[in-house]
């Protein structure tokens, strides 16, 4: 049965499960900020690293998300006590970071920290959904990403200060404070109503085999990648790079994190009036053309604001809830678990080559992959995306 009013514990459960995307968020930036720390000719605590152990580190976050998304799909657990569970992952990864005493260590700590975020990814959204009032159901999946980029703002403003071998640890004493704090507040959020006919839930083969379910599992799937294709991820693991080539950067990187927030605030209030295939196409068209102009290093500080706003309106939010709205409620998990596996597994992917890019050539690093993939991208939604008053129907 559908939730139509809002009341205080609603508020409250949607706020203190959205921490677990901010914490999400703030993981996915942070550690990039970490760089001249570990990778030194000098022996920071007990050792260092090589530039790929940290790339490796950096990007290890999305193969534990891959797995523990996959995983989670087979385990028959309420949400509620997952999204308690995913508190104590969280907290287990952050102490691990540290203690961490070896390279090695700091790489295993990295891919708890993604067994964390994969849980986040798979079910902050779908709860959200769950939680939320009917005429409010574009504003609370929204939450979801809002709460990761101000995450991601967070950890940038955070770096500015603890980004020193004297003084990280510091701050990592508060972002284990925070983060064990949290973990003691999920145990106050409400369970989600179930539905009132009980239907057993579909695994992801039963899903495939599913001749109704293919196109819709394409839709879905593609929407999911195209997210990571559109190089925003790239763009915050090295943003210190990028913006190190401009100048000010410290300046660049806290007005990023403000256009990131700023427009998914814009999106959470229209995305119930525009609907989700307006919203996307205009996000992509609108991404593509900024990212167009930073390829050719005209109008930089300009294309970034513009291909992070455009972004920030369409691929960020409604990518993560879209699968909880595609398919029957028997679907849901098996859909969410398929697409988002995909999600990870491209993030994974754009993550470890962007700096082969980047190191490139400054100039044409994006224009090869992103912009053509935002052209194809805007092309197959336009042609393929079925809606129905507003929202992803189940195609037949």
């Amino acid at each position: 049965m559908e939730r139509n009013a809002l009341n205080n514990k609603i508020v409250s459960s949607a706020l203190i499960t959205s921490f677990h995307s901010f914490i999400f968020g703030m993981n996915l930036a942070i550690f990039s900020t970490y760089k001249e720390i570990f990778v030194s000719d000098k022996r920071i605590a007990s050792f260092m690293m090589t530039e790929t152990e940290f790339k490796h580190a950096v990007c290890v976050i999305c193969l534990g998300a891959l797995l523990s998304n996959l995983c989670a799909s087979m385990i028959n657990i309420k949400r509620k006590n997952f999204l308690i569970i995913n508190g104590m992952i969280n907290l287990i990864g952050q102490l691990c970071i540290k203690f961490a005493f070896s390279s090695f260590f700091i790489i295993c700590a990295r891919f708890i920290i993604g067994i964390g975020a994969g849980l986040t990814t798979g079910l902050v959204p779908l709860y959200h959904l769950k939680l939320a009032p009917l005429h409010l159901k574009g504003l609370f999946g929204s939450l979801n990403q809002l709460f990761c980029v101000i995450g991601v703002f967070f950890a940038q403003i955070y770096s500015f200060y603890f980004n020193k071998e004297s003084n990280w640890q510091i701050g990592q004493n508060f972002t284990l404070l925070f983060v064990g704090l949290h973990f003691l507040s999920c145990f106050f959020i409400i369970k989600v109503e179930e539905n009132s006919v009980q239907l057993p839930n579909k695994n992801i083969i039963q899903l495939i085999s599913n001749p109704n379910a293919r196109k819709s599992i394409l839709i879905i799937t593609m929407i999911l990648i195209g997210q990571q294709i559109s190089g925003i991820k790239s763009i915050i693991f090295y943003s210190e790079e990028i913006f190190k080539k401009t100048g000010n950067s410290h300046l660049y990187i806290a007005f990023l994190g403000i256009s990131l927030i700023l427009g998914t605030i814009v999106s959470m209030f229209i995305i119930d009036k525009a609907g989700r295939k307006k919203l996307l196409l205009i996000s992509s068209l609108v991404a593509a053309g900024n990212l167009f102009l930073l390829a050719l290093n005209k109008f930089i500080f300009f294309a970034i604001f513009g291909f992070v706003i455009g972004y920030s309106i369409g691929l960020g939010p409604i990518p993560w809830f879209i699968a909880g709205e595609g398919y029957p409620e028997d679907y849901k998990e098996a859909g969410s678990t398929l697409g988002i596996s995909a999600n990870w597994l491209t993030n994974y992917t754009v993550a470890l080559n962007f700096p082969i890019l980047l190191n490139y050539s400054t100039k044409h690093a994006f224009l090869p992959l992103f912009v053509h993939s935002f052209f194809y991208f805007s092309l197959f939604l336009f042609y393929f995306l079925r809606l129905k008053e507003g929202k992803l129907i189940f195609c037949d």
